[in-house]
């Protein structure tokens, strides 16, 4: 007899429930546990998530206090509009005044009136651009094609080295221009023909272009030096400065004057301390205890000894620092109850404007405390850290748990497949136990009718 996969139905009794039973009775405790070990692996997972973001904005902050962000010097100029300034922290501070002599420009070339439009032809030759830089390129021009598929094949060269043109249409005529892109004195360039037919629109066989700009460096004088540039960028005419004259400038004299960037740091630090506060704040969510709100890293190790470390670099005396700046509470930062760290902006200003390299000690220094906090940040927070490898043995834990559910799939498949053979025979047999009692009753009772009649 073939095994009976509705338990029961010879027999009538409700075996399909008593197999559910046993099963759900062996899967159940397995998968509970599973689930529970789940979500606590899934939870450290997202705590850690959280915590490593926290510190790894903590670290950049730091990487904006080191001694080269303290040498951030800023450059003003006394005429923006005719001249801008910028410095880096190899500039000295220092005021000087530049001379501007000249600004760099391009070189522009234009046709005279032509008789007719953008669709005039001239006949065939051959157009040939030169730069003074030695750069050269050439477009053929057929007897049909007109002005204005003479520009196009000029704009589209795939070797043209810089050289725009442009088809002017007006109502006595048109004419072209072309314009280099580039600037200096090696910008400049000719246009020439190899047949008369191309005369109005270039030089030679009778044609001449009228020459509307021509391309030169850009010129200034600072301390009675001439400075040159292509462009009107200069760049480090002065160490660690650069200059910027306006397309529109005139000549003239304009003043630079290069201090230490005091905004830039102080905005550094405040940055510093925003992501001190915000790590704080994390740390003491996922490590908290309060009932219904347990953090996701309630009681774990990662958590309670990253903040201790973290922490206990707040409070340092900087010994190579100035003794009356090295602490943070020294110049204008102070610890709240809550751990968190606020700033005094109108004494940090003050201590900036007198002493602004002892600040930069208090975080840069060997021994200083954005140094303290970086080091004990980076076994953590680092590529393959301790994070890192927590994590990636927490994902190894995800990966068994999912084997263990396979596993535990295969088991209880095996498990109900044999309680469902077994059953079987049970309930065939049960049915043939109620068959043959049925028979006899049926026996008994025509047996008894034949002796009643």
């Amino acid at each position: 007899m073939g095994l009976i996969t509705s338990a029961g139905i010879g027999s009538g009794i409700d075996l399909e429930s008593i197999i559910e039973a046993l099963v759900t009775a062996e899967r159940r405790p397995k998968e509970i546990s599973l689930n529970r070990l789940e979500q606590r692996t899934n939870t450290t997972l997202s705590g850690l998530g959280k915590l490593q973001s926290a510190l790894s904005n903590l670290e950049d902050s730091l990487a904006n206090l080191t001694e080269a962000n303290f040498r951030t010097r800023t450059a003003t100029s006394s005429n923006e509009s005719q001249l801008t300034a910028s410095a880096n922290y190899l500039a000295s501070e220092t005021n000087f005044a530049v001379t501007i002599n000249q600004t760099a420009t391009y070189t522009e070339l234009s046709t005279n009136v032509i008789a007719g439009d953008a669709t005039t032809q001239l006949g065939a030759g051959n157009l040939t651009f030169n730069s003074t830089g030695g750069e050269t390129f050439s477009v053929a021009v057929g007897a049909t094609d007109s002005l204005a598929d003479i520009v196009y094949a000029i704009n589209n060269k795939s070797d043209n080295f810089g050289i725009s043109a442009t088809l002017v249409n007006g109502d006595s005529g048109t004419k072209i221009i072309y314009r280099g892109i580039d600037t200096g004195d090696n910008a400049d360039f000719t246009v020439t023909n190899d047949n008369a037919n191309l005369a109005q629109i270039s030089d030679g066989n009778g044609g001449a272009l009228n020459v509307d700009s021509t391309a030169q460096n850009a010129s200034i004088t600072v301390s009675g030096l001439t400075i040159s540039s292509e462009t009107n960028t200069f760049n480090n005419p002065v160490q660690g400065v650069d200059l910027t004259l306006a397309d529109d400038a005139v000549a003239g004299t304009v003043n630079v004057n290069v201090t230490k960037d005091k905004q830039a740091v102080k905005d550094n630090i405040q940055e510093f301390v925003d992501n001190y506060n915000a790590f704080i704040q994390i740390a003491n969510q996922l490590g908290s205890a309060q009932d219904g709100a347990e953090g996701e890293l309630l009681g774990d190790s990662t958590l309670r000894n990253i903040v201790r470390q973290v922490t206990s670099q707040i409070s340092n005396t900087v010994g190579s620092a100035n003794p009356d700046f090295n602490t943070l509470s020294r110049i204008g930062i102070t610890t709240e109850r809550d751990g968190t760290l606020s700033i005094d902006s109108t004494e940090l200003d003050s201590i900036l404007n007198s002493n602004f390299d002892a600040v930069g000690t208090v975080f840069y220094a060997t021994d200083g405390i954005g140094t303290s906090i970086s080091t004990a940040i980076t076994p953590y927070e680092q590529l393959a850290g301790l994070i890192d490898k927590r994590e990636e043995s927490l994902q190894s834990i995800l990966s068994q748990i999912q084997t263990d559910r396979d596993n535990l799939d295969y088991r209880i498949n095996a498990l109900e497949e044999s309680l469902r053979s077994k059953f079987a025979a049970v309930d065939s047999l049960v049915s043939q136990f109620n068959f043959t009692g049925t028979y006899l009753e049926q026996q008994f009772a025509a047996l008894s009718a034949k002796q009643s009649g």
